[in-house]
């Protein structure tokens, strides 16, 4: 698939790229359930809540 998109070789900063675009996809999937009152992530939330403010 890199290939395709990179016909030219892989930049070195591909691995880096493609996990931020991860980690956006996997941010927004939670905040469109949470969103939509997705039940398990609502008991979820204040252990996110903690675990982020102690990074």
């Amino acid at each position: 698939m890199l290939d395709a998109y990179f016909p030219a070789g892989i930049p070195d900063d591909a691995p880096s790229h493609l996990a931020n675009h991860r980690l956006l996809y996997i941010l927004l999937a939670l905040m469109w359930e949470y969103e939509c009152g997705g039940d398990w992530l609502h008991e979820r939330v204040p252990g996110i809540e903690a675990a982020l403010a102690t990074t």
